[in-house]
């Protein structure tokens, strides 16, 4: 908002990839998106402090998945998309969730999406050819040895096996409002967070 000189205004019809500022040419409809704006970041500022808590476990076999892009590290980085995914950067933080009903509650860790199919330790595909884009490159494989998770008092750590697609954990919850820690740790003693978490109330 305070960056006058990222402003501008791209005509995605006829060219995708914006790089052509049209704005003065068209003074009144960047004048109505300022507006409008201007509107919405007032909306929006009123709870910018404010966690936002992914509901979990709302409905009984329901799977959810979070991943690195919702993760909280402070003023630290994260993998935010596929590439950093795939070139394996590291994040350590927490996601805010909350737990409506007592029960049972999966969660498996991740370094790769469930639809990928790969395991734990393997590396991905160079990716499909992106039209008027770049395929993303190989992802690579992480010496990832073991896992935790953390949700209130109850914690857990597992050891990884050989050729597993998630490192999945079981914890009993009550309902309430949480940090969620699912870390892995490489052979250096390494941690970094889950690139996807996907879970599930089982009961």
């Amino acid at each position: 908002r305070d960056q006058p000189r990222s402003r501008g205004l791209g005509d995605v019809y006829k060219r995708q990839g914006q790089r052509i500022d049209v704005a003065a040419a068209h003074p009144e409809v960047m004048e109505q998106l300022m507006q409008e704006y201007e509107v919405w970041w007032d909306k929006v500022s009123e709870r910018a402090g404010d966690y936002c808590y992914f509901l979990i476990g709302e409905k009984l076999g329901e799977q959810q998945c979070l991943t690195q892009h919702d993760l909280l590290t402070g003023d630290k980085g994260v993998a935010w998309n596929q590439g950093h995914i795939r070139q394996g950067r590291a994040a350590v933080g927490h996601w805010p969730i909350e737990i409506k009903t007592a029960g049972k509650y999966r969660f498996d860790l991740r370094r790769w999406p469930l639809e990928s199919g790969l395991k734990l330790l393997e590396s991905a595909p160079l990716g499909d050819k992106i039209p008027q884009g770049v395929a993303y490159k190989e992802g690579v494989s992480l010496a990832l040895a073991a896992a935790s998770i953390e949700v209130g008092e109850k914690q857990a750590e597992l050891m990884l096996e050989p050729g597993a697609e998630a490192a999945g954990f079981t914890l009993e919850l009550e309902p309430g409002q949480y940090k969620l820690f699912a870390n892995f740790k490489n052979d250096q003693d390494s941690y970094s967070s889950a690139y996807y978490v996907y879970t599930e109330r089982l009961e």
